[in-house]
């Protein structure tokens, strides 16, 4: 049987059927059963895209309702910005008077003045504590963008949003009595959309709080400035031997015990240095730096110094200072005349509004300054009441009083009359980038020594004998043009051109050496210059020693400056004349003259050189600008009568900075509103001396007893005394607030505030960073953390820890501040809210409506 299969039969129901019809059915049932589950799998799968469809609507005008809620609060914040503004304006113009008084004798009567005044207009407009106005509804539903009724033309579905109630306003106030906050509470907003057949579709409903905290507003002065500087050295901010960057603002004093009053404007060495901000041997950048302030000189000795403007942008930093100058190393007191320049010179480059009070002076051979900006050499004999520059500190005096200004008797001229000069050879000045230039002074040659370069101070106590020239842009060599030539001089044997052995002193006649005009003896007439002297006395003597030898200089002297300046522009100008020319002896002789100063100049390598861009830089110069390219003189393309009113004001601006850090931004230039006497009162009120000024203004130095290293927030707090005669090193990198009661050297990086009242020396190769957020929020932790201690658990060796304790205005009677006091201590709130965003935010925010 092998090989065959077996039929089976089965009977059923009087039949036989084969049973191979099963595996059929089982196939049927299993792809009904497949059919089934495939339904119920899409049906679900159709249900959750619903789903999803559902909640992707909710969350839609979840976030639509949003912005209908951020609509009311930018609405409000519209407003209460008006109101803030007004309150502000009504306060400043009760604490500064037009008298020049005052309504109120502090800031916190001042704040709270301007709390009152602010918060009655909320209370007047929206209501007063616990009050709900239909009116101020309504003012929040104006403030939508979205139509709260109505549906689109058309029957399609149309969005609306309204608010629909809120609960009351409330006010809080402080413990002085004042409003602190005022709360519009349960402001409930709704959106939703309208089908086409006008039933209701899907909506989303929030309710919130909106609050209105009163910022903190400064009328009077308070430290909130300092917080954007990362160097304040009250005696002085020194480069040496440093490599850094720094970004922030600076400011350098004065050393207020003059141990540098003898010095010359071409000399820098160890002990003999200048007042102010020196760079030695260092490469320097300023970036990200507002303002760069210095009471005394900038002084650039084998330096590079870089001032860096955003890219592409206009120059952003403001330098204040008394002079900028190139120096030369340890020079032995000699012209700077040499053959040889010095191995290491001094180049500045940079983009800056240029403040001057006197001048800008290149002494050290192959110096170069390229200046883009504007430029501004404001002082014209005019000395502020006041200023306390560099200049009037105690030794300087003596020299400065030998001489008085042309209006307030107040000092050597030519320390208090601005200029630009090139007193070294192969030095270049590019003054091309710049687009205003402004000097409304003029240049001064050292007749005592006439060999010597323009501006030249003696020491202290030696007589200075000095010569006004007719350039406000002035080169060494071009004081050659002021000495009489010699075919206008009636002497004979002229020793050296100009000079004669004159033996005693009593031989000097200038009535005999260039008799007046007028006089037979007289040689004016037929000279081409006879028209701008003085008619009677044509000329001025100087007498001088050198090797034991009397000489004599005989000066030109003008009647005027104008008449000088015009003389200087004519003799620069003049071109080889033609012999057919009508004045053609007058013509030679101008340029004759230009000829030998130029000779003279090429003879000793002085080959100095300034260039300008006549065409795209507004000029204003009160004597001539010489361009030594060609030799020729530039005309003042931009007179402006008005400069010298704007000189003063510029004067008073340094003032200031060199007293409180402050740039009276409330003034411009302009603004003849701007004065000293409440100024000067302010200071007197809180007792401070000129030489704690202008660091001692915020920090209070006698409260410094011991030396202290704390942390704060993960910042450093570095507090110390001095330590003898020694100052205190820094030699690690540090992050946080660095407060010294004397001198301070820096041999590490920096990212916060350095604060010293004797002068800083940075000496690293680093980055000195100022950074507001750090010092705020060590100032604000500490301020926060001393609220909440009695003040009989606190003695004064707790506080030194401190950085706010030595702070002026986080003081109450130098101790601690109170709970009650607080709010107006608080570095937080110090600083003027100038968005509503700062001052306007939600509070117990939810969906839905409050029940």
């Amino acid at each position: 049987m092998s090989g065959y299969g077996v039929i089976v039969k089965e009977k059923s129901k009087g039949k036989y059927r084969k049973n191979d019809g099963s595996t059929l059915i089982t196939v049927l049932v299993g792809v009904s059963f497949m059919v089934v589950l495939a339904s119920i799998i899409l049906s679900v799968s159709f249900s959750n895209l619903k789903m999803k469809q559902l909640e992707y609507r909710n969350k839609r005008n979840f976030y639509e309702d949003e912005q209908v809620l951020d609509d009311v609060y930018n609405g409000l914040g519209r407003d209460i910005s008006e109101y803030l503004a007004k309150a502000y304006n009504d306060t400043l113009a009760m604490v500064t008077m037009a008298d020049g008084t005052s309504q109120y004798g502090s800031q916190t009567a001042a704040y709270q003045q301007f709390v009152n005044l602010f918060g009655g207009r909320l209370e007047s407009k929206f209501g007063a504590d616990g009050e709900h106005r239909d009116e101020t509804l309504a003012i929040l539903q104006s403030y939508l963008t979205v139509a709260a009724t109505g549906q689109n033309a058309d029957g399609s579905t149309a969005k609306q949003a309204e608010v629909l109630d809120y609960i009351q306003t409330k006010v809080e106030n402080d413990a002085a009595g004042s409003m602190a906050r005022y709360t519009f509470e349960g402001v409930t907003v709704r959106y939703r959309e309208v089908t086409s057949n006008a039933t209701t579709g899907f909506e989303a409903t929030v309710t919130t709080d909106i609050v209105v905290e009163v910022p903190y507003i400064s009328f009077f002065q308070d430290y909130s400035r300092v917080l954007d500087y990362v160097l304040i050295g009250n005696q002085g901010v020194y480069f040496k031997n440093a490599d850094a960057r720094i970004e922030g603002n600076v400011y350098a004093g004065t050393d207020s015990k003059d141990k540098n009053a003898a010095y010359q404007g071409y000399h820098y060495s160890e002990g003999k240095v200048y007042d102010g901000m020196n760079l030695y041997q260092s490469k320097i950048t300023f970036a990200n730096t507002n303002y760069l302030i210095t009471k005394g000189d900038l002084n650039l000795c084998e330096s590079d110094l870089t001032i860096s403007a955003p890219g592409g942008k206009k120059a952003v930093t403001n330098l204040w200072a008394e002079n900028i100058r190139t120096v030369e190393n340890n020079h032995p007191g000699v012209p700077v005349t040499g053959k040889d320049a010095p191995a290491n010179t001094s180049t500045l480059s940079a983009d800056a509004n240029f403040y001057l009070a006197d001048d800008l002076e290149l002494n050290a051979r192959g110096s170069s300054a390229s200046l883009r900006g504007n430029y501004y050499g404001y002082n014209n004999n005019k000395i502020v009441s006041g200023m306390n520059s560099a200049y009037e500190t105690t030794g300087k005096n003596e020299t400065r009083n030998q001489y008085k200004g042309e209006a307030e008797g107040n000092g050597a001229a030519h320390a208090s009359s601005s200029s630009i000069i090139l007193n070294a050879n192969d030095t270049t000045l590019d003054l091309t980038g710049l687009d205003s230039l402004i000097v409304t002074g003029l240049a001064y040659v050292d007749i005592k020594n006439p060999e010597a370069s323009y501006a030249d101070t003696e020491s202290a106590g030696d007589k200075l004998d000095e010569y006004q020239t007719g350039e406000s842009l002035a080169l060494r060599y071009n004081q050659l043009l002021y000495l009489a030539p010699q075919e206008i001089l009636y002497e004979t044997n002229p020793v050296e051109g100009q000079t004669k052995n004159a033996g005693a002193a009593d031989y000097i006649n200038v009535k005999e050496a260039c008799p007046p005009v007028g006089d037979e003896k007289s040689k004016l007439t037929e000279w081409f210059g006879s028209g701008e002297l003085n008619p009677a006395d044509p000329v001025t003597a100087v007498e001088y020693k050198v090797n034991g030898k009397n000489y004599v200089y005989f000066y030109l002297n003008f009647q005027s400056e104008s008449n000088k300046a015009k003389y200087v522009e004519e003799v620069m100008k003049a071109v080889e004349p033609a012999e057919t020319s009508a004045e053609y002896t007058k013509e030679k002789q101008k340029w004759e003259l230009k000829q030998s100063v130029l000779k003279r100049a090429e003879k000793a390598r002085i080959e100095s050189n300034i260039q300008i861009d006549g065409s795209g830089c507004k000029i204003y110069t009160k004597g001539a600008v010489t361009s030594t390219t060609d030799g020729s003189a530039i005309d003042n393309t931009a007179a402006k009568p008005e400069v010298y009113t704007e000189s003063l004001n510029m004067a008073k601006h340094f003032v200031y900075f060199t007293k409180r850090l402050d740039p009276a931004e409330a003034h411009g230039m302009v603004d003849d509103a701007l004065d000293l006497d409440s100024l000067n009162s302010d200071i007197s009120a809180k007792g401070l001396s000129e030489a704690e000024l202008p660091a001692g203004y915020f920090v209070k130095f006698d409260n410094i007893v011991n030396d202290k290293d704390n942390m704060v927030k993960g910042y450093q707090v570095i507090v110390r005394t001095i330590n003898g005669s020694a100052p205190t090193v820094i030699n690690q990198d540090v992050k946080g607030i660095i407060i010294c009661k004397g001198d301070v050297i820096i041999n590490g990086s920096i990212e916060g505030l350095v604060i010293a009242g004797g002068k800083i020396t940075v000496s690293t190769s680093g980055t000195i960073k100022a950074n507001r957020g750090i010092v705020q929020t060590i100032l604000e932790a500490e301020q926060k953390e001393l609220s909440g201690i009695k003040e009989d658990k606190v003695d004064r060796d707790f506080l030194a820890g401190y950085a706010s304790y030595y702070f002026r205005q986080a003081l109450v009677n130098d101790t601690l501040v109170s709970e009650t006091n607080h709010k107006y201590n608080d570095t937080s709130q110090r600083i003027t809210s100038t968005e509503y965003t700062d001052f306007m935010y939600y509070e117990n925010w939810q969906k839905g409506e409050r029940h």
